[in-house]
């Protein structure tokens, strides 16, 4: 958890990100002018933010096809241009929460033991694990992806618990609601470790 920055009691602060720490970020983006000085010059930020790779886009555009016309075999054949993602989805499909039965040691089984919905989880939250940048004693990329994804899928539960109209939003939410520490983590490294550092 990020330290309050509104706390006072954070005036005490070493000159390590001490910019960073004196402003009140938790202000709206169009009126909050501490905001808007952080970032001024800095108008090619989005283009500094990694993208996910492109055998991932091509896997979530055929798992976005109605089920019916979803190919098997085909989504079985993407994932195997990633050695990353081959490897989550056979790490899931034999674990404990989807396995009922014999291993499988195959994509293909991988994909039918999951099935679309699962498959295109792992996908996605494979995707936001890539862009987590990988320097020492900030965010394990791993760990980021398996606290994503177990909120998502807590998340979606309970959103079908409350009878709320659109699950996967809530699964949406919970994959997405600590994106905010990559793009800190990218647009303001220094200042995002300082402040993990003292959280």
């Amino acid at each position: 958890m990020l330290p309050d920055l509104e706390n006072p009691r954070n005036s005490q602060r070493s000159p390590e990100g001490s910019a960073f720490f004196g402003h009140h970020f938790s202000e709206p983006a169009a009126t909050n002018l501490a905001l808007q000085r952080a970032f001024n010059g800095k108008d090619d930020l989005l283009a500094s933010i990694p993208s996910i790779p492109a055998v991932l886009q091509t896997l979530l555009n055929e798992l976005n096809q109605p089920a019916d016309a979803v190919n098997l075999l085909r989504v079985a054949e993407i994932i195997g241009r990633d050695e990353s993602l081959a490897a989550q989805c056979l790490r899931m499909a034999n674990s404990a929460l989807f396995s009922r039965g014999p291993g499988t040691d195959s994509l293909r089984g991988a994909v039918r033991t999951l099935g679309i919905a699962r498959t295109r989880d792992i996908a996605v939250s494979c995707g936001l694990m890539r862009i987590v940048p990988r320097s020492k004693g900030t965010l394990d990329p791993l760990v980021f992806w398996q606290h994503s994804l177990a909120c998502a899928i807590v998340s979606r539960k309970l959103a079908r618990s409350v009878g709320f109209g659109d699950p996967e939003k809530a699964y949406l939410a919970g994959l997405m609601h600590d994106i905010g520490y990559i793009v800190n983590l990218v647009v303001l490294p220094q200042e995002t470790r300082a402040a993990l550092e003292r959280a």
